[in-house]
């Protein structure tokens, strides 16, 4: 449910389930004049596979806002470098002026910092939970530069320009070839 960015609990989710069934039942006895045993069957078919098609489209939904997100916490981040922060008060920043998805991911990590855990041990973990190659890019970099030393806050200043290039090209491109597509 999370990954498919539902705002259900299991609970309410599988109770939408069952008075869904119940509604499909309902609707084949009573206005298709179907048995009361074809209907519970074919009622299951028909939720069940709403059910698949409901994840299908909606996979990886959590992860792709996240991704969106991703050039505003570069310059977030950049920011707070600039300022004097140290990267583990930059996170906290991130976890206060970013919205949702990104903001539970960054306050898990900066729960997993203020508990002890290497920096970059909590971002590896972070990116094996996101898996996507922009995010692998970006913890990449600040491992990188977190070893090198250097200019970290040029370097996400950069990134993020990156991105939101990325991210106007991919739309163009998206755009473009929109009717073959739909060819």
């Amino acid at each position: 449910l999370v990954d498919a960015n539902i705002p259900f609990t299991p609970s309410e989710f599988f109770g939408a389930l069952i008075v869904g069934y119940m509604g499909i039942v309902f609707m084949l006895v009573n206005f298709f004049q179907l048995s009361i045993l074809a209907a519970l069957f074919i009622g299951l078919l028909l939720i069940e596979g709403a059910r698949r098609l409901l994840f299908l489209l909606r996979k990886n939904k959590k992860k792709q806002m996240l991704i969106d997100q991703l050039p505003e916490i570069c310059r977030v981040l950049a920011n707070s470098t600039r300022s004097g922060m140290t990267l583990n008060q930059g996170i906290q920043l991130v976890t206060q002026e970013i919205n949702e998805p990104a903001k539970s991911e960054f306050k898990r990590m900066a729960h997993e910092l203020s508990l002890g855990i290497e920096f970059q041990a909590a971002l590896r973990t972070m990116e094996r939970r996101i898996d996507h190659k922009e995010f692998q890019l970006f913890a990449a970099t600040m491992l990188i530069q977190k070893k090198a030393g250097g200019n970290l806050s040029a370097v996400l200043d950069e990134m993020s320009q990156t991105l939101d290039e990325r991210k106007l090209l991919k739309q163009e491109v998206k755009t473009m070839t929109a009717e073959q597509r739909y060819v």
